[in-house]
């Protein structure tokens, strides 16, 4: 067997001797193997309840988080635009003198 396993590239220590000469059976007492398969098994109602309500309330937060964000940048949007220069009004426009528009367009456009 050391043989084989030296071919193979995987050397014969005391630890790797030790480990393939004891049977696993009595390694293990009945005790940790019930609470082994206890923990395995799934999680009971209480966890299983309490990451139901942990999850409905992450989910909730983070719903009401990305609209509150939302509303934060429309609010900057609106207070943002109302600051930008625009157009007179119509009836300032229309109250200005024909030449003058005309005048202040071919201005615009150059």
């Amino acid at each position: 067997m050391r043989e084989r396993l030296l071919r193979r590239g995987v050397p014969l220590t005391a630890g790797l001797l030790v480990a393939l000469t004891h049977s696993t059976t009595r390694a293990s007492s009945p005790g940790l193997v019930q609470a082994t398969v206890a923990a395995a098994s799934g999680p009971s109602a209480r966890v299983a309840a309490l990451v139901h309500a942990v999850s409905a309330n992450m989910i909730l937060s983070k719903f009401r988080l990305g609209l509150g964000l939302l509303l934060l940048a429309g609010l900057i949007g609106a207070a943002l635009g109302s600051q930008l220069p625009g157009r007179p009004p119509l009836a300032e426009a229309k109250a200005q003198p024909r030449w003058n528009r005309q005048r202040r367009r071919a201005a615009m456009s150059r």
